[in-house]
């Protein structure tokens, strides 16, 4: 079962066989309340094993799925800070001059697995590169140098646009949600 835990979480959480209960934590003293520290089901489940005699060994599993608030809060917590600490980092993020798209993209790339977070953005670097001819004089007008052509000026523009594939709210309720949960 250790291997497969994700995929019995998953299951059990989207198609819960039974309502979530609430979990409660007594009070210590008669002044204080009983409050909620969670939510979660029983589930019973039947497993079996084939033993290398041949026979099959069968038994009753219970298990308990729960999630722990005050866990959900810190991990969502932390979620939004490396979102925040990615966010910073990309707005950072400068283009050298003999870089190319591809590894200003690179960089960016690196940032987001560093962070774990690819999965929620999608980067885009728009280059483009112009040229143009210089008009007029110069600043410094000489009768020698009124017929010299000047040599025609290329500017590299790049454009990083950063675009969130899921919203924060949506991205916390969705895919880390699973993670939160436990046997």
């Amino acid at each position: 079962m250790t291997g497969d835990t994700p995929q019995h979480i998953k299951a059990l959480v989207l198609n819960p066989e039974q309502t979530f209960e609430e979990i409660m934590l007594l009070p210590k003293n008669e002044d204080q309340h009983e409050r909620v520290v969670g939510r979660g089901f029983v589930v019973n489940k039947q497993m079996e094993k084939k033993l290398e005699s041949g026979a099959v060994h069968r038994w009753q599993e219970r298990w308990m799925v729960s999630l722990s608030n005050s866990h959900a809060q810190r991990r969502k917590k932390s979620f939004q800070n490396r979102l925040d600490k990615v966010e910073s980092k990309l707005t950072k993020l400068k283009a050298k001059a003999d870089d190319s798209a591809d590894s200003f993209k690179l960089k960016a790339k690196k940032i987001l697995q560093a962070c774990n977070v690819e999965a929620y953005f999608h980067l885009e670097v728009n280059e483009s590169i112009t040229s143009y001819n210089r008009q007029g004089r110069s600043e410094r007008w000489h009768p020698a140098t009124t017929n010299i052509e000047t040599p025609p000026i290329t500017t590299l523009r790049r454009e990083f646009h950063i675009k969130k594939n899921i919203s924060v709210e949506d991205a916390q309720d969705q895919t880390p949600l699973l993670k939160w949960w436990k046997f």
